[in-house]
């Protein structure tokens, strides 16, 4: 536990009751006692300010965390943005409190987010900060709960919010060109484009309108992290959000593709299944939340607070030019 070079073992002055821990005196190299709970502060992490001289060798004077503060209070639950099964967060206790460890058995990494209530401890992790475990990883510890008075009641609760991906990624590829999604051969039409009246107000998204049953393809390489494919109703109203099927896809910049209104048990892949560009995807369909058969695309970068669509480059024609796709403009695939 004594890690700190400044903090030696526990004793008790010979003509006194008081006891703490050594701690040497930066200024004068003399030592003085340090109550446990400074000594556990400075242990830590806690910012050590000055050391001043008094009867008993020192005072120590310790600069709190501002953004560890306890929180309002919130009831222990979990809550998921998204559908994670996978992700558990567990805690273990130590010598100075508790840790706090996930397991991601996802195939990607995810963002978690904690709000805590705190009594008589304080968390390495602040309200605002992000903890990113990575895939396939298990017992990461994201945070340590640090007991203030040993010797006093002590109790703490979270919850917590799960997110695929790094919600902290700013940078990624902005200049990549993705393929249209649908095979060689064929022509569709953007009925729907960029901030359209429809149902795309606030979003970088293209609706193509299609056939039912029109073979889906990969428009960029990655890793198949969600697919839904269980519904088999849609309708005109944002009621109908609910009923989407869809397919999503990681790429290794660490933005995703979101391939939605697939048909009733229309998709061709499964989840952790990497694809390649053209591979198949599914079929489309006019599931959820759709004016008409079509299939909707959109690329998102991992994000907290909102949806954080991106504008996309396609390759056109012959695959030769790349452009921002056009609302109401036919788009032919000749590559």
């Amino acid at each position: 536990m004594l890690d700190n070079p400044h903090i030696r073992n526990f004793r008790c002055f010979e003509d006194s009751k008081a006891c703490g821990f050594e701690l040497v005196n930066l200024m004068g190299g003399n030592t003085c006692l340090l109550k446990e709970t400074e000594a556990r502060m400075l242990l830590f992490g806690f910012e050590l300010v000055r050391i001043s001289q008094n009867w008993k060798g020192c005072g120590v004077f310790i600069k709190r965390w501002p953004k560890l503060l306890p929180l309002l209070a919130f009831l222990l639950s979990s809550m998921f943005s998204y559908s994670q099964q996978n992700v558990r967060v567990l805690y273990e206790k130590t010598d100075i409190g508790y840790d706090l460890i996930v397991d991601n058995d996802e195939v990607i990494e995810v963002s978690l987010t904690f709000q805590f209530v705190l009594t008589n401890i304080v968390s390495s992790l602040a309200e605002d900060e992000v903890a990113v475990v990575p895939a396939k990883t298990f017992s990461h510890k994201v945070a340590t709960l640090l007991v203030i008075q040993p010797y006093l009641l002590n109790k703490f609760s979270y919850k917590y919010q799960c997110y695929y991906g790094n919600t902290n990624l700013t940078e990624f590829d902005s200049t990549y060109m993705y393929d249209l999604p649908y095979k060689k051969g064929n022509v569709f039409k953007v009925y729907q484009g960029y901030f359209g009246g429809f149902s795309h107000q606030n979003d970088y998204a293209v609706d193509f309108t299609m056939p039912i049953g029109t073979e889906i393809v990969a428009a960029r390489e990655g890793i198949v992290v969600e697919v839904v494919e269980k519904n088999n109703r849609g309708c005109a109203d944002e009621s109908c959000v609910a009923f989407n099927n869809w397919v999503t896809v990681f790429h290794n910049d660490g933005t995703y593709a979101k391939y939605v209104h697939l048909d009733f048990k229309g998709a061709n892949v499964k989840v952790g299944q990497r694809v390649n560009k053209g591979d198949l995807i599914g079929l489309s369909g006019n599931t959820g939340f759709s004016s008409g058969p079509h299939l909707h695309f959109e690329v998102n970068l991992p994000s907290i607070r909102c949806k954080n669509t991106l504008p996309t480059l396609f390759r056109i024609g012959d695959g030769s030019t790349a452009e921002f796709l056009q609302e109401n403009h036919f788009y032919a695939k000749n590559y």
